[in-house]
């Protein structure tokens, strides 16, 4: 079982920069990454299938909050884990609830994911979480995204876009 980097609380802005960072770093590396909305951190012990093309075995399917735990966490490329484990090993809660938010950041869900981040020690402004209105944040920061498994083939550049909207909505959100 891999051991994770340890790291420093950081605002929930950061952490989705540095998600967006990690998958950029992952998708230069064909070789050892494919990117996938649809699974956390599939290790590349098996051969895997995706959209009934098979992925060859040695290649680990991330999606954006998996190229984090990949990337900024060190997690073993080999091994598969999700937030909520089963059946793969399962990740650190705190890790897990920081995973689940920056997931529902990709789709969009910003009051969702401030919920997640609430509770993850590896969010350094929690206090400040708990003071924004979700009811506001909801209103206020409605966030139009385009996923990659929205387009075929997938089409990173509006991903990219769309994740930078949202990245700005909660920057401007002060979390």
């Amino acid at each position: 079982m891999s051991e994770f980097k340890q790291q420093q609380p950081r605002k929930l802005s950061e952490w989705f920069g540095q998600a967006l960072e990690d998958l950029q770093r992952c998708a230069a590396k064909p070789k050892v990454y494919f990117i996938d909305m649809g699974a956390w951190h599939l290790g590349s012990q098996f051969p895997h299938e995706y959209d009934e093309e098979v992925i060859d075995e040695g290649i680990c399917m991330v999606c954006l909050a998996g190229s984090l735990l990949a990337q900024s966490f060190g997690a073993d490329p080999r091994e598969t884990f999700e937030p909520r484990g089963t059946p793969s090993v399962d990740v650190p809660d705190s890790l897990g609830l920081l995973m689940m938010s920056i997931n529902q950041l990709r789709l969009g869900n910003i009051a969702r994911a401030i919920q997640y981040a609430r509770l993850s020690d590896l969010v350094s402004n929690r206090g400040d979480l708990f003071d924004a209105s979700l009811e506001d944040v909801t209103d206020d920061y409605p966030v139009d995204v385009t996923t990659p498994d929205e387009d075929s083939p997938p089409n990173m550049l509006r991903f990219q876009t769309s994740m930078e909207d949202v990245l700005d909505a909660i920057k401007r959100l002060g979390v």
